[in-house]
């Protein structure tokens, strides 16, 4: 009797069963499922900025444009899919250069001069790597302006140079040296205002991912 019960004590310890332990191996699922991102136009993160000079030093005078709108924009896997054929609006009377002064003389003697006095338009008409081609529309007549292509990080920048005098704006070039004559002098005594003026671009583009 002991022996039996015994017996039955070792086989509860270890574990004694008629059952084979069962070998098979459970494979796991380890496939990677490719997250896929696309990226959109972010207006909260854009400027559009522009430098114009005075004086025959040709100090650069910088403003920006706080109030604009860009349209017909698409979801896309980079930077050319997002803007190709984007169209834009720009306010003129959201213009800031840090001086009331300022803003509202080129305000009424520069714009103020432009058949079209309150907004200044445009299109993306081409993208590459390197460039971008956009029609600008001020003073009612509407030409091509290629805009350098810079990224940095996740932001990118887009710089170029217009010549007024192409827009035929020479009435409002004159309007605005005729009433900034002596805050347009240089060293020299001379007062000029350029035609030329520098555009600065940046934007975010915001990811979407799934």
């Amino acid at each position: 009797m002991k022996n039996w019960i015994l017996s039955l004590s070792v086989c509860a310890l270890f574990s004694c069963s008629s059952n084979t332990p069962s070998t098979d191996v459970v494979e796991e699922n380890t496939e990677v499922v490719e997250q896929k991102c696309s990226y959109v136009f972010d207006l909260a993160n854009s400027k559009i900025e522009f430098g114009a000079f005075k004086t025959t030093e040709k100090l650069e005078v910088k403003g920006t444009f706080e109030s604009f709108d860009v349209l017909n924009t698409n979801e896309g896997e980079n930077f050319a899919e997002v803007f190709q054929n984007a169209e834009f609006l720009i306010y003129v009377n959201s213009l800031e250069t840090k001086d009331a002064g300022r803003n509202q003389r080129i305000r009424d003697h520069f714009f103020g001069a432009l058949l079209s006095k309150d907004t200044l338009s445009g299109k993306v008409v081409k993208i590459d790597s390197a460039n971008v081609e956009v029609q600008l529309s001020m003073n009612n007549i509407t030409n091509t302006v290629v805009l350098k292509i810079e990224q940095i990080d996740a932001q990118y920048l887009l710089t170029g140079t217009i010549n007024v005098l192409d827009w035929k704006a020479d009435k409002g070039l004159k309007g605005i040296n005729d009433a900034c004559k002596d805050l347009h002098k240089g060293a020299d005594g001379v007062s000029k205002t350029w035609a030329d003026v520098n555009l600065y671009i940046s934007t975010t583009l915001k990811q979407n991912c799934q």
